[in-house]
């Protein structure tokens, strides 16, 4: 391609001047042809002009036309059109006032065939076509576009093991206890176990943020349902196991069972809570564990508390998970904990089950985290239409929650 600045052409009566004589345009190529100058368009196509209207020609879309012809000039289909017409004379009728220097000829006539009526009404009803097709196949596209991204929202996330639909959970204003919170529609709580019946009964925060220990918020505020409305004490002790142990304590304590409060240090050694109440506390020696009288007998809630920090500085998922006894995923209840051991590990605990006429079982679980923070319930991600509650027959092998994923074989249930 040439590319170059259109200049002023000479006429018979001199030049014109022109305000956009140094205009680029881009065309293969110009040549001079008798009295006419013609151009190839870049869209291959051929407009011819009289030499005496080249000094007024413009560019548009890689065609070259005259002013005195053609107002106006666009593609289409690679043919150029022009966009509105003067009068021009036919074969036959009086000769184009401006070929009155003699620059009109038989010639001139050749010029007229692209700016003629009848092929510029060609031209235009061509154009006109190929635009609605265009608007049409973008309808078309956009409307497939559409279809896919409706049915790409429609997954199975919402079907159960038999490809039927969960019903829509709909909460509703905040409940103010675990077992306030409503189960969609058709499920009923089956929970009979005396632990499962506590867990109903905790309260739930009025609170919409989780909190750390140290008063900030905790970084994730997008994985929690509810609040539990249970301390997490001023230091960063009651994190992921800590949390399980400190609802089975809480329960124990309450229920006048202290005597069977008990847990693992990370190194096996049982450490019982009716010690720790007669005034003995572990001293840990390397990795043996020895008692020692320090004080008087304590069985307040307080010296309940204290016990409880301790177990949460000596004990984790690694002691946790090899008290527990595994059990297996139709016979998940309340109470019951997925947990993974290990440096770090995460546990969190079934605290609601519910099910329907058909067997089908659901449940809801809570956690607390690293650092330790407020025990919160947990979304669902999987199944937001069922949100808070996770189905049993969705964990094919594994459960996803929002910040760990547990296998199937992960649930454990207390010897």
């Amino acid at each position: 391609n040439i590319l170059f600045e259109q200049k002023l052409f000479p006429m018979e009566d001199g030049e014109i001047d022109r305000k956009d004589d140094a205009h680029k345009v881009e065309v293969i190529e110009l040549e001079e042809t008798k009295n006419y100058f013609y151009g190839f368009c870049v869209d291959s196509s051929i407009l011819w002009c009289p030499l005496s209207c080249v000094a007024s020609t413009t560019h548009h879309c890689g065609c070259w036309t005259c002013h005195t012809g053609c107002s106006k000039l666009f593609c289409c289909e690679n043919i150029c059109c022009c966009k509105s017409l003067e009068t021009r004379n036919k074969a036959g009728e009086e000769e184009n006032p401006r070929d009155s220097k003699g620059a009109g000829s038989e010639s001139d006539k050749n010029a007229d065939i692209v700016g003629s009526d009848s092929s510029n009404k060609e031209c235009l009803s061509r154009c006109y076509s190929l635009q609605a097709y265009f608007v049409g196949a973008i309808c078309i596209v956009m409307f497939l576009l559409l279809i896919a991204m409706f049915f790409s929202g429609c997954e199975d996330h919402t079907l159960d093991s038999r490809g039927e639909p969960y019903p829509v959970f709909q909460p509703v204003e905040l409940p103010d206890l675990i077992g306030a919170i409503p189960t969609p529609e058709g499920f009923e709580r089956t929970t009979t176990d005396a632990f499962g019946k506590w867990l109903q009964s905790v309260p739930l925060k009025d609170a919409d943020h989780v909190m750390l220990h140290n008063g900030n918020y905790k970084g994730r505020q997008d994985v929690h349902a509810y609040i539990l409305d249970i301390d997490v004490g001023k230091k960063d002790l009651q994190q992921c196991a800590d949390a399980v142990m400190r609802l089975r304590g809480e329960y124990l304590f309450e229920n006048d069972q202290a005597d069977d409060i008990a847990f693992n240090y990370t190194n096996g050694d049982r450490i019982p809570f009716s010690k720790w109440k007669e005034g003995k506390r572990p001293v840990v020696k390397g990795n043996k564990v020895g008692w020692q009288d320090c004080s008087s007998c304590d069985q307040s809630y307080e010296s309940f508390r204290s016990y409880m920090n301790n177990i949460f500085m000596f004990a984790g998922t690694a002691s946790l998970s090899k008290e527990l006894k595994s059990k297996p995923l139709n016979q998940l209840a309340a109470g019951d904990v997925f947990i993974q051991g290990g440096y770090p590990g995460h546990a969190i605990i079934v605290v609601d089950v519910a099910e329907n006429s058909q067997g089908r079982k659901i449940f809801m679980l809570a956690q607390s985290y690293m650092p330790a923070q407020d025990i919160h319930i947990l979304k669902n991600y999987n199944t937001p239409e069922l949100s808070p509650w996770y189905a049993v027959d969705q964990i094919v092998q594994n459960l996803e929650t929002p910040e760990w994923t547990f296998s199937k074989d992960d649930l454990k249930e207390w010897e």
